[in-house]
C-alpha cells in the first residue's frame, strides 16, 4: 500500500547511512532508494564548480522525484493531483528513489571530475555556510524538544531534524576530507578512493535488499501493548502465525490478514488469492473467513484476533484464549480494515486454534495437479493432514508411487532448527518416503537442499513449499537466492574488477599520474633551493647513493662512514637523489643521464677531494659508467667499496680504470687514512691496509695487507641521520617489517655473522665467525633519538642474527619495553627459545624473520646452514604460541636440488604457515662458495648485470638444481597455490583487522600518511588476491589449457612489473 511504500522523512537516516540502525526482528523499513553521504557531497561539489546545463537538469529531476517519493500526504502531491490526471493511481512512491539515485549518481560523476577545480576561497565560504546551517539546526532541535508537547509529541519532526543535523555533520566531515586530500595534490588518488566508496555504498544497498527478502511481504505485527506483547511471547518458540481478523496493526493494513511475529514474514501477496479464495466463499460476509476454517490449520495460525465474538458451542478445536479492553496505551495500535482506529473501551477477542498443523510437517500421499487453478479447486476438500497437492512436478511418477507405499502408522519427527527470513533449516526423520511441507510461500527464487544436495522445490497446496524426502534422517535447508540480485552483484563486481585491470594495465603511466615525480626528462627538476647546486664549499669526501630497488632502506654504510669521519674532524657529505628519483635506475635507464647531471652538479659545488660509492655485483656496469662521467667532469678521486668491491677488487682496478681505490672490508679506519694523505702518493698508499689500487709506475694492481676489524664498535658514533633527507624515509613502507605498513627505520645493532652459509658472502666481508655487537645502552640511545627527532613508529633490527647472545637480547627487551615502540628483528631458528620469544613479545616485538631456505635436510647440510627441519618447526610453533608474526625466506634452485627436495620444502612451508614470506631462486654471486663450486662458467665483468635478472628465471648456466621443473612456474605455484600457502590477502590488508595496529596508527605523528599509502597499494593487493583465487581455479583445468593461462599471466606480470 502507499502508506507502507512511501518514503517518509524519518527514513532519511537510511538514505544517508545504510544499516545505521540495523534490521532487527520486529521492525523493518522498505527503502527503495539509497544515495549515501559521499555521492551527496560530490553532487554538491558539481553545483559549486562550473555548473553546466546538465547539472541543473539532474538537480531539478532529483529534487522533483524526491518530493514525489515522500508519499501522498504532502502539499506537493496535492499540487500534482491537480496538474496530472489519474496521478492518484500511481502507487509505491518510494520506487521513485531509483530515479533520484540515478540523478545523484550523474551529479556525483560531474563533481568527481571537477574536484581539482574547486577554488580554495569558495571552499572556505562553503564551510561557513554549512557551519551556520548546523548551528541553526541545533537551535531548532533544542526548541522542538522543549515544545514538542504542544504539537502532539511530533516524533517525526524531531527525527527528521536529528537526521538533518547528523547529515550536516557528516557532510562537513566529507567536505573537509576531500579538501585535505585535494590540498595535498593527490587528486587522482582521491578520485579512485571516492569511486571505491560509491561502489561500497551501492553494494551495501544490495545486501540490505537480500535481508528484506525482496519477493515476500515484509509487513509484521508491530507496536507495543499488552496484546501485542502477549502475542509475541506466545508465538516466538513454535514459529506459529497470528491472524488479525477484521483488524490490522497500525501502518500494516493489507488484504492478506496473515501475520507472523519474527522470522519469515508471511505469504507472497499474489498467492493469497488462489489459496484463500475457496475458503472466502464459506461466509456470506465478504472478506470474512471463519477462524475455525481448516485453511488456518494448514497455515499454522495459532491465534486469531478479532473484534467479533464467536459462538464456540460444541467447538473443540478453537477456544477463547483471552479478551482485552482497549485503553489509551493501545490507541493507534489497531484499526479496522476500513481504516478506523479502535477507540478505548473496545473489546477484542483472541482465539486459539488447537488443531493447527506445525509450521513444517510430513505427508505421505500425493495428488498431482496440472496447474494452480486445478490445485485451488481441490484444496478445500483435501485432507491436509494426510495428503498434499503438488502442482506440475518434474518427476510425477516418483511422487505417485508414494500413494501405494503409504502406511497408516507413522513415526515422523520434524523440527525447525533455524528460522531466518532468507533461510529455514528443518531436521526430519521418517520411516518411509514422503513430502516435507513448509507452510511458507512458494516462489521460484527459493531453493532447497537435502543433506547438502540440491533437490526440486515443489509447489505444495497451491502456494506452499515442499520437497520429496526418502526415508531416514535428513537435514533440509530452504534458502532464498534471487537470481536477479546475484546477476546484479556479478555485473557490479565484474565491472569493478575490469576497472582495476584497466588501471593496472596502464602500468607506470598510471602510477606516475597518481604520484607525480618531481623530475622531468630530459633535464632533472632539482628540489627547491638546489637549482644552482649546494653552497660552494671544499669537502674532504662525498658519498654518492644510487637509487636502487631497496630505496626504502637508509644508506647505512654511507651514513656510518659520514658520522665517523665527521667525528674525526673531516668534512663529509652525502649526495642522495633517491628522494626525487624515487625508483631504481640502471645505466640503460632514460633517467641515468639526468641522475648523473644532478650528481655532477653537486660534486662541482662541494668540490670533494674524494668521491665514494658502494656497489653490489649487479651494479657493476652502473658504477663504471658513472665513475667515467664523474672523472670527465670533476677533478676528484673515486673510491669504491661494499661487497663486490671487497671480494673482487680486480674488477675495478686496472689500467685506465676510472676507479682510483677499492676499499676492502670495513671502511672507517681505511678511508680516514686515505683522506689524511697530503696528496696522491702510491708509496703512501702501499702502507694503507685494506685497499687496492693501480700503480702506473710499475704497471700493476696492488692489494695491500688485510685490515683488522674494529673489535669494539660501540665506540663508533650513531649513523649520520641529519645528512640525508629523512622525510623521504619516514613514509609508511611495507618492505621492511614484512609487508605491513609502518613508518619504520632499520637499525644495525651489530656487524658480522658466526655462520658460513655457502650461498652468502658475509664471511668474506666481515671475516669468519666474526660477530661484534653495539652495547644495549647505545642501541636504546639511538632508538630514543629516532623517536624524539623523527617520531618513528617502529624500528627493524637489521643484524644477520640479533639473538646470537641470549643475555644481550633479554637485557635489550627489558630496556626497550618502557619506550613502548613497535620493533622487529632477523634471527635464526637455532638461536631462539621460548624465554626469548616471550620476552621479545612482551617488549613490543611484532615479527621475527627467519631464513628457512629449504625443507630438505640434505640441502640444509650441503649449504652449511647448521639448522635442522625440527628446529624450524619448533621455532615457528613457539612464535604461534605467543602470537608473534613470522616471516620465512625460502629458496629454490639450490645446488643438488631434486624434485623430492622441492616437495619437502613445500610441505614444510605449509606446515609452519608463516604470516608472510619471501621466495626466490638461488643465484651464485661472486664471493660465495657455491659460485666457486657449482658455477664452472664464470661471469665476465660485462655480464654481471645478468645476475639481477637471474633471480627471476634461473636458466642456462644460472640453473644450479638437478631437476627439470620449470623454475618460473615453480615460483608462481609456490606464491599462488593455496596448497602451499594459505593466505589469499597480503599481510598489509590482513593486518588492517588488528586493533593494535590501528592504535599504533592513530597514535602516530605520521597518521595522515598511512591511509594514502594503504589506498595506493590496495588495488594491487586486491588484484593479487584475485590472482590467487583465479590461479587455483585455473589449476583445475586440463594441463594444456592451464599452462597457456599461466604463461600469459607471467608475460603480463613481467611487462607490468608485478
Amino acid at each position: 500500500g502507499s502508506s507502507v511504500n512511501s518514503f517518509y522523512p524519518e527514513h532519511a537516516i537510511f538514505y544517508l547511512f545504510p544499516r545505521f540502525f540495523g534490521l532487527k526482528e520486529g521492525s523493518a523499513s522498505i527503502i527503495y532508494g539509497y544515495a549515501g553521504i559521499i555521492p551527496l557531497v560530490l553532487a554538491y561539489i558539481s553545483t559549486r564548480v562550473k555548473p553546466k546545463k546538465i547539472t541543473h537538469v539532474f538537480l531539478i529531476l532529483a529534487a522533483t522525484f524526491f518530493f514525489l517519493s515522500l508519499g501522498f500526504r504532502t502539499f506537493f502531491h496535492d499540487l500534482v493531483y491537480l496538474l496530472i490526471p489519474k496521478y492518484s493511481f500511481f502507487r509505491l512512491t518510494a520506487i521513485l528513489q531509483y530515479i533520484v539515485g540515478f540523478c545523484l549518481a550523474c551529479l556525483a560523476g560531474l563533481g568527481l571530475s571537477s574536484i581539482e577545480e574547486l577554488p580554495y576561497d569558495r571552499f572556505k565560504k562553503v564551510n561557513k555556510e554549512l557551519i551556520f546551517a548546523a548551528k541553526t539546526l541545533v537551535v531548532l532541535l533544542i526548541g522542538v524538544f522543549l515544545f514538542k508537547n504542544l504539537y502532539y509529541e511530533n516524533e517525526k519532526l524531531v527525527a527528521s531534524l536529528g537526521v538533518m543535523l547528523i547529515g550536516t555533520g557528516f557532510f562537513l566531515a566529507g567536505i573537509y576530507t576531500i579538501r585535505q586530500l585535494q590540498k595535498h595534490k593527490q587528486v587522482e588518488l582521491l578520485k579512485g578512493f571516492l569511486f571505491f566508496l560509491v561502489i561500497v555504498d551501492l553494494f551495501t544497498n544490495v545486501t540490505q535488499s537480500v535481508n528484506l527478502n525482496s519477493d515476500t511481504d515484509p509487513r509484521i505485527l508491530n507496536g507495543s501493548s499488552a496484546v501485542t506483547d502477549w502475542l509475541r511471547e506466545n508465538t516466538k518458540d513454535d514459529y506459529s502465525r497470528v491472524l488479525l481478523h477484521e483488524l490490522s496493526a497500525r501502518y500494516n493494513s493489507a488484504p492478506q490478514k496473515i501475520y507472523q511475529y519474527g522470522g519469515y514474514y508471511g505469504l507472497y501477496p499474489t498467492s493469497w488469492g488462489d489459496l484463500m479464495q475457496p475458503f472466502d466463499k464459506e461466509s456470506t460476509d465478504p472478506g470474512w473467513i471463519d477462524p475455525r476454517s481448516k485453511i488456518f490449520d494448514l497455515l499454522n495460525v495459532k491465534y486469531a484476533v478479532t473484534s467479533k465474538k464467536l459462538d464456540l458451542t460444541g467447538e473443540k478445536n478453537v477456544i477463547l484464549a483471552r479478551t482485552h479492553i482497549m485503553d489509551n496505551t493501545d490507541f493507534q495500535k489497531f484499526m479496522t480494515m476500513p481504516g478506523k482506529f479502535l477507540e478505548p473501551g473496545t473489546e477484542i477477542f483472541i482465539y486459539e486454534n488447537l488443531d493447527r498443523l506445525s509450521r513444517a510437517f510430513m505427508v505421505h500421499q500425493v495428488i498431482v495437479a496440472a496447474n494452480d487453478k486445478e490445485a485451488a479447486s481441490q484444496i478445500k476438500d483435501l485432507d491436509i493432514s494426510d495428503k498434499v497437492l503438488v502442482t506440475a512436478p518434474s518427476e510425477k511418477a516418483k511422487l505417485v508411487t508414494l500413494n501405494t507405499e503409504a502406511k497408516t502408522a507413522r513415526g515422523d519427527k520434524v523440527a525447525i532448527s533455524d528460522f531466518k527470513s532468507y533461510r529455514v533449516t528443518v531436521d526430519t526423520f521418517s520411516p518411509q518416503d514422503g513430502i516435507l511441507i513448509l507452510s511458507d510461500s512458494y516462489f521460484p527464487s527459493w531453493q532447497v537442499k537435502v543433506d547438502g544436495k540440491k533437490q526440486e522445490l515443489l509447489k505444495a497446496n497451491v502456494h506452499l513449499r515442499g520437497v520429496y524426502l526418502e526415508k531416514g534422517t535428513h537435514q533440509v535447508v530452504f534458502s532464498y537466492q534471487p537470481n536477479k540480485l546475484y546477476l546484479g552483484i556479478v555485473i557490479s563486481l565484474s565491472t569493478a574488477g575490469l576497472l582495476m585491470v584497466l588501471l593496472f594495465l596502464k602500468g607506470r603511466r598510471y602510477f606516475n599520474k597518481l604520484f607525480p615525480q618531481s623530475y622531468s626528462h630530459p633535464q632533472l627538476n632539482l628540489p627547491p633551493g638546489m637549482d644552482n647546486g649546494s653552497e660552494d664549499q671544499n669537502c674532504d669526501i662525498a658519498f654518492i647513493i644510487r637509487p636502487s630497488q631497496f630505496g626504502e632502506f637508509l644508506p647505512f654504510s654511507e651514513m656510518a662512514l659520514t658520522a665517523y669521519l665527521k667525528q674525526q674532524g673531516f668534512k663529509a657529505k652525502i649526495i642522495n637523489a633517491s628522494p626525487w628519483i624515487k625508483k631504481p635506475i640502471t645505466a640503460q635507464d632514460s633517467l641515468f643521464e639526468d641522475y648523473l647531471n644532478y650528481v655532477i652538479n653537486e660534486i662541482t659545488c662541494l668540490k670533494p677531494r674524494f668521491v665514494g660509492m658502494g656497489t653490489f655485483t649487479s651494479d657493476y656496469d652502473f658504477i663504471i659508467q658513472a665513475s667515467q662521467r664523474i672523472k670527465e667532469c670533476c677533478n676528484t678521486k673515486i673510491l669504491i667499496g661494499n661487497v663486490h668491491a671487497s671480494v673482487k677488487p680486480d674488477d675495478f682496478i686496472f689500467k685506465d680504470s676510472p676507479v682510483d681505490i677499492v676499499v676492502i672490508g670495513e671502511g672507517e679506519l681505511t678511508i680516514e687514512e686515505i683522506i689524511k694523505a697530503p696528496e696522491w702518493d702510491t708509496h703512501f698508499l702501499r702502507n694503507v691496509r685494506g685497499i687496492s689500487f693501480y700503480d702506473p709506475i710499475n704497471d700493476t694492481t696492488v692489494i695491500t695487507e688485510k685490515r683488522d676489524l674494529i673489535q669494539d664498535i660501540s665506540i663508533l658514533p650513531m649513523p649520520s641521520y641529519q645528512d640525508i633527507d629523512m622525510n623521504y624515509y619516514l613514509q609508511p613502507s611495507k618492505r621492511i617489517i614484512g609487508y605491513a605498513y609502518y613508518v619504520v627505520v632499520p637499525v644495525y645493532t651489530g656487524r658480522g655473522c658466526p655462520f658460513r652459509c655457502r650461498f652468502c658472502a658475509s664471511s668474506n666481508v666481515w671475516g669468519q665467525h666474526s660477530v661484534r655487537a653495539v652495547s644495549v645502552d647505545n642501541i636504546i640511545k639511538e632508538i630514543k633519538y629516532l623517536i624524539d627527532q623523527y617520531q618513528v613508529d617502529a624500528v627493524y633490527l637489521l643484524d644477520d642474527t640479533f639473538t646470537v647472545n641470549k643475555t644481550r637480547v633479554l637485557d635489550f627487551c627489558q630496556k626497550i619495553k618502557p619506550i613502548n615502540i613497535v620493533w622487529a628483528a632477523q634471527t635464526r631458528v637455532n638461536l631462539i627459545n621460548e624465554e626469548m620469544i616471550k620476552a621479545m613479545k612482551d617488549a613490543g616485538c611484532v615479527q621475527l624473520t627467519f631464513g628457512v631456505e629449504t625443507g630438505s635436510p640434505k640441502l640444509l647440510k650441503l649449504m652449511q646452514k647448521d639448522i635442522t627441519v625440527e628446529q624450524v618447526r619448533e621455532a615457528f610453533t613457539l612464535c604461534k604460541k605467543y602470537k608473534m608474526r613470522t616471516f620465512a625466506n625460502m629458496m629454490f634452485n639450490l645446488p643438488e636440488e631434486d624434485e623430492e627436495d622441492v616437495r619437502l620444502s613445500c610441505e614444510l612451508f605449509r606446515e609452519i604457515d608463516p604470516d608472510d614470506f619471501g621466495v626466490g631462486l638461488t643465484v651464485a654471486y661472486p664471493g660465495t662458495e657455491i659460485y666457486e663450486d657449482y658455477f664452472p662458467e664464470k661471469l665476465k665483468k660485462e655480464e654481471y648485470y645478468l645476475l639481477a635478472e637471474a633471480r627471476g628465471y634461473g636458466k642456462g648456466r644460472f640453473r644450479l638444481c638437478k631437476h627439470n621443473l620449470d623454475l618460473e612456474e615453480l615460483l608462481v605455484d609456490f606464491r599462488m597455490s593455496l596448497k602451499v600457502q594459505r593466505h589469499i590477502f597480503p599481510l598489509f590488508i590482513r593486518i588492517l583487522a588488528d586493533p593494535n595496529y590501528w592504535k599504533m596508527v592513530i597514535k602516530s605523528k605520521h597518521h595522515n600518511a598511512y591511509l594514502p599509502a594503504i589506498a595506493k597499494d590496495l588495488p594491487v593487493g586486491l588484484m593479487r588476491s584475485g590472482g590467487i583465487i583465479s590461479y587455483n581455479i585455473i589449476k583445475l583445468l586440463p594441463t594444456n589449457i592451464r599452462n597457456r593461462f599461466i604463461k600469459l599471466a607471467a608475460q603480463y606480470g613481467k611487462r607490468y612489473g608485478n
